[in-house]
């Protein structure tokens, strides 16, 4: 039988948030990446784009292969390796100019990444009130993506297009005092013997009831939250829109996610996690219809403020739902990995829908992803409270 660590202290807390948003790292750090490559090799936006989506699969397939085997890992230790990879992915890629050379860096930085992003979702599940933690996580992950926006480009005008490396690998070395004091968060699983001991081990080889399905939901989500952004500022070109009012709309979306968030980890699972969930889920199909389909800059400017704000919302009761499922806390690193891996699908989904009937259809795209989202949403759930029924009959 699994035995749950003891309840997360308050610089245990504070170290988890932290680390957990450095699993955003390479998505935050995306546009700059983009530029950052198409500056030192001359390469078009496309391909520029392709080589970003590469870390970002990097990141999903190490959080992947890595959150197999969470559970019984040491994630104090697991983090510092993850960091370390990233530091020395991001010194290859800041000191040499070899093109070959500079994608397997940035792929190297994606695999560390991912291992963080494994260890900080799956610790989180092994603690009470998982969603609240994973609203603060999110909340913290803004606040760093300010942070990231601000600093960037300073650096950028300082040191050029390695600017960027530089700032990453600065967080990357900065996160070490906070890994050292991370839960280790190890589950032990005692000997047993007979029956018992092979009807753990069957169950360990099979995810619990409704994981897939909930899996499926947080990509569904994910991926819409991408394939809205993508083309977000082409929709205000499209709609004659000044810079000026772009800009503002962007930051102020950027800046609404805190709160956001944090209302999200006030609430709770007061009104359980289908009510949430199904209010995002609403929200959701309102924005994509408002960004793409209304034809209405108003609409536009709220739909796009709101855009990023209710993915924030939205995301903590999935993957807290996740990790109720699961609580080794396995699952809940594949839903990191799963992000990572809807993230970098995005923007090829909208693209795909863009080519073949232009704005009006990605915001149909996106509202046929969340529709998905729901849809799994409520059969992970029906499939988890049978299963947990049947249990305990």
């Amino acid at each position: 039988m699994m035995v749950q660590p003891a309840v997360l202290s308050t610089s245990q807390r504070i170290c988890l948030l932290l680390m957990g948003a450095l699993g955003w790292l390479s998505f935050l750090g995306l546009p700059y990446e983009v530029t950052s490559l198409t500056t030192r090799f001359n390469l078009g936006g496309s391909a520029a784009g392709w080589m970003a989506s590469a870390e970002l699969l990097a990141v999903a397939v190490s959080a992947a292969l890595f959150g197999r085997s969470i559970a019984k890992r040491d994630k104090r230790a697991a983090s510092l390796l993850g960091v370390s990879i990233g530091v020395v992915g991001t010194l290859v890629s800041a000191s040499l100019s070899a093109f070959t050379v500079v994608i397997g860096a940035r792929i190297l930085v994606g695999c560390g990444i991912g291992i963080i992003s494994a260890c900080a979702n799956a610790t989180v599940a092994l603690y009470d009130k998982p969603e609240r933690t994973f609203a603060q996580m999110l909340a913290m992950m803004s606040i760093v993506f300010a942070a990231v926006m601000y600093v960037v480009p300073h650096m950028i005008n300082l040191l050029g297009p390695k600017g960027f490396d530089v700032v990453e690998c600065a967080l990357l070395v900065g996160s070490v005092p906070f890994a050292l004091h991370l839960p280790r968060a190890k589950l032990f699983q005692p000997a047993a013997s007979g029956c018992d001991s092979n009807a753990d081990k069957e169950e360990g080889r099979m995810m619990p009831a409704g994981v897939t399905t909930m899996l499926m939901a947080i990509f569904a989500s994910v991926a819409t939250q991408a394939v809205c952004w993508t083309f977000a500022e082409s929709a205000a070109q499209h709609l004659h829109m000044g810079q000026s009012e772009v800009t503002t709309a962007f930051t102020t979306m950027a800046l609404a996610q805190i709160p956001a968030a944090l209302g999200a980890a006030w609430l709770g699972t007061r009104f359980g996690y289908r009510i949430p969930i199904l209010v995002g889920c609403i929200a959701s199909v309102l924005i994509a219809f408002g960004m793409y389909n209304s034809g209405s800059r108003v609409l536009f400017l709220i739909s796009t403020i709101s855009l990023s704000p209710t993915g924030a919302f939205l995301f903590p009761y999935l993957q807290g739902l996740l990790a109720e499922m699961d609580e080794s806390g396995t699952s809940a690193a594949a839903g990191g990995a799963v992000a990572n891996l809807a993230a970098a699908a995005g923007p090829a989904i909208s693209a795909l829908f863009f080519s073949l009937g232009g704005l009006r259809f990605i915001g149909f795209s996106a509202a046929g992803l969340i529709v998905i989202c729901l849809g799994c949403t409520l059969i992970g759930v029906s499939l988890f409270t049978r299963a947990r029924e049947m249990r305990v009959a």
